[in-house]
């Protein structure tokens, strides 16, 4: 069973990408699997750390390691932030290292203030399609229900390999449209 753990040292120098409700991700420049050569690092808000189960959460990386093919791997780490190490620091676990979000995953959105890049998230496409043209995304509902089914295809996935998935919502689902829906 594969218990490997960092320590927050052995990442790299950290460049901060962003911050949510649990904590902040940065840059892992140091860290790399055999599924991914790009990782990000998750450390969890003081607050948020008393309700981390880093038992349950240990074991996942032995999930993608020592349970999957690497086919399977490939698949589960493509379609969710699946941790991969446990980092600690000063031997008291702080968070994870994940891979980091492929740019397929990424959109030029254009709104009043202008284009920016920003993640593809599924609330986007709640959206009716004139909103989404203007915006520079250009999905018909076929292109809709192609992503749906990819999704009812990757839960079905996870489900088969005992994966509850949590926190499912609009804002945290991505998606892709290169090089297919």
């Amino acid at each position: 069973m594969s218990t490997q753990v960092l320590a927050r040292d052995q990442l790299g120098e950290l460049e901060r990408i962003g911050q949510g409700g649990q904590g902040v991700v940065y840059r892992a420049p140091k860290v790399k699997t055999t599924i991914s050569e790009s990782m990000v690092y998750k450390e969890y808000k003081a607050a948020a750390l008393a309700g981390v189960d880093f038992t349950a959460l240990a074991a996942m990386p032995a999930l993608v390691e020592d349970t999957l093919t690497y086919a399977q791997a490939e698949r589960l780490i493509s379609i969710a932030a699946w941790p991969c190490r446990i980092v600690e620091n000063a031997g008291t676990p702080t968070g994870f290292v994940m891979p980091v979000i492929p740019e397929n995953f990424f959109v030029a959105l254009t709104t009043a203030k202008g284009t920016n890049s920003v993640t593809a998230e599924f609330q986007h496409l709640l959206n009716h399609s004139s909103v989404l043209a203007a915006r520079g995304i250009t999905l018909d509902d076929a292109g809709r229900y192609a992503l749906l089914r990819e999704l009812a295809s990757d839960l079905a996935f996870l489900h088969s390999h005992g994966v509850c998935v949590g926190d499912i919502s609009p804002k945290n689902l991505l998606f892709s449209l290169t090089p297919h829906p």
